[in-house]
């Protein structure tokens, strides 16, 4: 397709990606209640002793039950056995590569499917998915030579359509797409309706040009989840104009999603050039910036970002709110979360790590009460809250009001790990240590995956065992 030649045209509005993006799907591993730590080998042995036998069927149930608790790595384990005790069946290979998927380890997802292609051709699902996997490894012309030949399978139809615009072939890409929207399968119908919709737009405008098209379609794959093809057609785009700040924006926030942080920080830092003012390009420079462990960096453009009216403002006080605990700054951390305490009403998740601080970092037991108390007020049907307000009570040597408050926790929410495991201190200060042991135990079965409590949990049941 010819290149138009360059015209001047307004630049899109990305209001629409601020506010989703905003409420930013990346959040960094906070510890619960204390600091992370690291749990021994021999923890879940001393914990619970399991004996498993070496057949396939049981390898894969066990990998489920690893997969489904989020214990991606052991899960893996567990197929790679599996597979090899039954080379030719597919379902070993299916589960490991949906597993590195999820660990976004898109090569040896690639790798797995090749595996099940190789013995069998014909099979359309690991078909589709591998060409889905060799798009996320930005394997494009691999990809589009994978999902051409399947001309009546809907989702491989569509993302060759994709690759066609991505080629700059936006004609037969739009073509494409409404032969994709009438074969059957899994494609929602507003899904073709709004990418079609821009290949509309484009033609409306009689000197429209393709940068645009580029820019309003790469914004589009940002809304539908492609990140890899709004990252090159934003970069296509830029190649033609350089200072276009909202395809910088674009491209910028594809490698974030992608993780690409440097890259992300570069396009931001450029859509800051053209654009100063704009606070959305300081919000997302300093996520770039949050993400590489700049801090102070990052606190520099969130402030930029408060500054020129960034909304919502809890999103940036609870990124630097972070910022300054990790760079150890306590006390400015702490007067960040009872601002955003104060302008923040939506959870009580808002009072878990300024009461950590308080009471780990500053031993300030008055101050982690004054905001216990300020979370059961504010939440009064939130174990959590009743949770951190028995936690406080302990670190005050109030135990009669701890096990008021951790009663209540329980009448809320039996199940909550943080609460079985300042059950447990509680139980170990009053001497009870077989109370106290159990409740370390529950502790950690209920923990999530990654959670401090497990390793905080097994650790205090392993010391009490050695001390008995």
């Amino acid at each position: 397709m010819k290149k138009k030649p360059l015209i001047q045209f307004g630049l899109i509005s990305l209001s629409a990606f601020v506010i989703i993006g905003a409420s930013f799907l990346f959040v960094k591993e906070a510890a619960d209640f204390s600091e992370i730590s690291v749990m021994n080998s021999q923890v879940s042995e001393k914990i619970e002793q399991v004996t498993v036998p070496l057949n396939y069927e049981t390898r894969i149930s066990k990998g489920n039950a690893l997969f489904d608790s989020g214990y991606y790595s052991q899960a893996i384990t567990e197929y790679s056995l599996a597979s090899q005790i039954q080379e030719d069946n597919p379902q070993a290979h299916l589960l490991l590569a949906k597993t590195y998927l999820k660990l976004e380890d898109y090569e040896s997802a690639a790798v797995e499917y090749k595996l099940i292609l190789d013995k069998n051709p014909q099979n359309t699902e690991a078909r589709t998915y591998y060409g889905k996997t060799l798009l996320l490894n930005k394997q494009f012309d691999e990809a589009k030579a994978v999902f051409s030949p399947m001309e009546t399978v809907q989702e491989a139809k569509y993302y060759d359509a994709l690759l066609e615009a991505y080629a700059g072939n936006f004609e037969e890409s739009e073509k494409m797409l409404l032969e994709a929207e009438k074969l059957s399968g899994g494609i929602p119908r507003e899904t073709f309706e709004l990418i079609l919709k821009d290949f509309e737009m484009f033609k409306d405008q009689k000197e429209g040009q393709e940068v645009y098209l580029q820019t309003v379609l790469a914004k589009t794959m940002l809304d539908l989840g492609e990140y890899q093809l709004a990252e090159v057609l934003s970069q296509e785009a830029l190649d033609v104009k350089s200072d276009y700040r909202d395809a910088w924006m674009i491209l910028g926030y594809a490698l974030l999603k992608t993780k690409d942080y440097q890259g992300a920080e570069d396009a931001f830092t450029e859509a800051k050039k053209l654009d100063a003012v704009k606070n959305e390009v300081h919000y997302f420079l300093g996520t770039s910036h949050y993400f590489q462990a700049e801090y102070k960096e990052a606190i520099t453009e969130y402030e930029l970002a408060l500054l020129y009216g960034f909304n919502p403002e809890r999103e940036v006080y609870t990124k630097i709110a972070e910022s300054q605990f990790f760079l150890g700054e306590y006390n400015d951390a702490i007067a960040s979360y009872e601002h955003l305490a104060k302008i923040d009403s939506s959870s009580v998740d808002i009072f878990v790590r300024p009461v950590t601080i308080a009471l780990n970092h500053l031993h300030d037991s008055s101050r982690a009460y004054a905001l216990a108390k300020m979370a059961v007020e504010k939440f009064p049907t939130e174990a959590i809250a009743h949770d951190l307000l028995s936690w406080t009570y302990i670190e005050m040597d109030k135990l009669e009001e701890a096990e008021a408050e951790i009663n209540k926790t329980f009448m809320l929410n039996p199940n909550l790990a943080s609460a079985h495991y300042h059950a447990g201190l509680l139980r170990e200060k009053q001497g009870h240590l077989e109370g106290a042991k159990w409740e370390f135990k529950r502790a950690y079965e209920l923990a999530k995956s990654g959670d401090s409590i497990s390793a905080l949990a097994a650790d205090k049941f392993n010391s009490i065992i050695l001390t008995q």
